[in-house]
């Protein structure tokens, strides 16, 4: 009996051993070596109005070059890459509206070297707001306060019947 149960044991350890063998053998090969890295491109709104003034920066572009950057096809600045591939300079939106993409695109043309991202340049409101009263910025309490004084009004009740109930069993 103890034999059976170590040799099952020791099955159990060789095949959790083969598992977990075959395990870190997959995960390692899904990774290329050298890891590549390709430029990425941000901004501080995708949502950005006409003519605002907005952050772009990058990532991962080649060191100490210049970035040319255009949005909607139009060119809106150049950046220059620190020694890590980043830069973040403010740009103007120009008057476009509907959805444009904003491209940094590095000096050298590699391929890795360009990114691209989505904008939805919005027009400004030309008109005012109408005004109407005050803000309303609170909660409407009145029912609150219906609510609460029904509920201590049934405490009290209750409470008064209770004493009364047990006041009329004694005499």
């Amino acid at each position: 009996m103890v034999m059976t149960m170590r040799r099952t044991l020791a099955a159990f350890a060789v095949l959790g051993l083969f598992m977990t063998a075959l395990l870190h053998a997959q995960a390692g090969s899904a990774a290329p070596y050298p890891p590549t890295t390709q430029a990425q491109i941000m901004a501080s709104t995708t949502t950005p109005f006409q003519k605002q003034k907005i952050e772009v920066s990058g990532l991962h572009y080649h060191a100490n070059e210049d970035v040319r950057l255009t949005i909607g096809g139009i060119f809106v600045g150049t950046a220059h890459t620190d020694a890590s591939g980043s830069f973040d300079p403010p740009v103007i939106v120009p008057a476009l509206s509907g959805a444009q993409t904003l491209v940094g695109a590095g000096a050298s043309g590699a391929a890795d070297d360009t990114a691209s991202l989505v904008l939805t340049v919005r027009v400004p409101s030309t008109t005012t707001p109408s005004g109407g009263g005050l803000a309303f910025t609170g909660v409407q309490i009145g029912g609150m306060i219906a609510g609460a004084a029904v509920l201590l009004a049934g405490g009290v009740f209750l409470t008064t019947a209770g004493r009364r109930r047990k006041n009329a069993v004694r005499v």
